[in-house]
Protein backbone atom coordinates (compact mmCIF):
# COMPACT_ATOMS: atom_id res chain seq x y z
CA UNK A 1 0.00 0.00 0.00
CA UNK A 2 1.23 3.26 -0.71
CA UNK A 3 -1.16 5.61 0.98
CA UNK A 4 -3.51 5.52 3.86
CA UNK A 5 -6.66 7.52 5.00
CA UNK A 6 -6.63 8.40 8.58
CA UNK A 7 -8.77 10.84 10.70
CA UNK A 8 -7.88 14.56 11.54
CA UNK A 9 -7.56 15.11 15.16
CA UNK A 10 -9.33 18.25 15.55
CA UNK A 11 -12.68 17.88 13.59
CA UNK A 12 -12.53 13.94 12.91
CA UNK A 13 -12.17 14.60 9.09
CA UNK A 14 -10.58 11.98 6.86
CA UNK A 15 -7.01 12.78 5.08
CA UNK A 16 -5.08 10.85 2.94
CA UNK A 17 -1.79 10.51 3.27
CA UNK A 18 0.84 9.83 1.08
CA UNK A 19 3.69 7.63 2.33
CA UNK A 20 6.08 8.71 0.11
CA UNK A 21 6.30 12.38 1.65
CA UNK A 22 5.71 11.47 4.89
CA UNK A 23 9.15 13.28 6.27
CA UNK A 24 8.79 12.11 10.21
CA UNK A 25 6.16 11.08 12.27
CA UNK A 26 6.07 12.61 16.15
CA UNK A 27 3.85 10.89 18.94
CA UNK A 28 1.40 13.49 20.84
CA UNK A 29 1.88 13.28 24.51
CA UNK A 30 -1.86 13.54 25.09
CA UNK A 31 -2.86 11.75 22.32
CA UNK A 32 -2.37 10.89 18.89
CA UNK A 33 0.29 11.83 16.38
CA UNK A 34 2.08 14.40 14.32
CA UNK A 35 2.80 13.35 10.72
CA UNK A 36 5.35 15.70 8.93
CA UNK A 37 5.68 16.17 5.10
CA UNK A 38 8.46 16.57 3.27
CA UNK A 39 7.28 20.29 2.26
CA UNK A 40 7.22 21.26 6.22
CA UNK A 41 3.68 20.66 6.25
CA UNK A 42 2.22 18.61 9.19
CA UNK A 43 -1.38 16.66 10.19
CA UNK A 44 -2.51 16.30 13.47
CA UNK A 45 -4.48 12.44 12.95
CA UNK A 46 -6.38 10.68 15.95
CA UNK A 47 -4.29 7.44 14.97
CA UNK A 48 -1.34 5.98 17.58
CA UNK A 49 2.09 6.78 16.64
CA UNK A 50 1.94 3.18 16.85
CA UNK A 51 -0.31 2.45 13.82
CA UNK A 52 1.06 4.82 11.60
CA UNK A 53 4.51 4.11 11.87
CA UNK A 54 3.50 0.05 10.99
CA UNK A 55 1.72 1.69 7.96
CA UNK A 56 4.73 3.48 6.76
CA UNK A 57 7.24 0.48 8.34
CA UNK A 58 5.14 -2.16 5.77
CA UNK A 59 5.09 0.76 2.81
CA UNK A 60 9.18 0.83 3.26
CA UNK A 61 9.46 -3.20 3.42
CA UNK A 62 7.59 -3.18 -0.32
CA UNK A 63 10.53 -0.82 -1.39
CA UNK A 64 13.12 -3.39 -0.33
Amino acid sequence: MTHSTYTTFNNQSDVLVVYSAVSHVINDKSEGCWVWFHSGKCVHVAESMSDVTADIADYLDTLK
